[in-house]
């Protein structure tokens, strides 16, 4: 009856950069590894792969018969983690495996490999990301489910409560 499904959201190649996240991390000096930030207001959690101070650094690895780029799926990301830590600064440590390192997980890192791609914030972005954020948060804690004319109603009821 499904009760003792578990998904599984694993495969070679995210174990592999699961593996290789802290190995990449200990390139660079004076990392802090694992941090978490959580703002309950917002039902939102963010976890850091690693950071120097306020810069951010979120680790990918990818195969290397291709090339990296930075998916929107990634940017986004970057932006809700600048926006919970409170940085302007992120930048993506990315790392080509080879069929070696998805076997072996104890391949030295080579840094001359490491690609280092700076994000920029976009405060518009979050502008446009928190209200859904909120609305979100809302159908959470009433148990509803969310419906986009039901947010765009929200919206504008919220628009409403602040002009008064």
């Amino acid at each position: 009856m499904g009760l003792n499904f578990k998904p599984k959201f694993q495969n070679r190649y995210t174990l592999a950069g699961t593996y290789y996240e802290h190995a990449l991390l200990d390139t660079i000096p004076l990392v802090e590894k694992d941090k978490q930030i959580v703002i309950p207001e917002l039902h939102l959690r963010v976890n850091y792969d690693g950071n120097v101070g306020k810069k951010i650094i979120e680790v990918k690895t990818f195969k290397d018969d291709k090339e990296f780029k930075v998916s929107k799926t990634y940017w986004r990301q970057a932006q809700v983690e600048m926006y919970a830590m409170g940085s302007t600064e992120l930048t993506f440590l990315a790392y080509p495996l080879t069929e070696e390192h998805y076997k072996n997980y104890f391949i030295p890192i080579d840094k001359a490999k490491r690609i280092f791609i700076p994000c920029e914030y976009d405060p518009k972005f979050i502008q446009e990301y928190l209200p859904k954020l909120k609305y979100m948060g809302m159908c959470m804690e009433h148990g509803r489910f969310p419906m986009k004319r039901d947010f765009e109603r929200w919206l504008h009821e919220e628009h409403i409560k602040q002009a008064s």
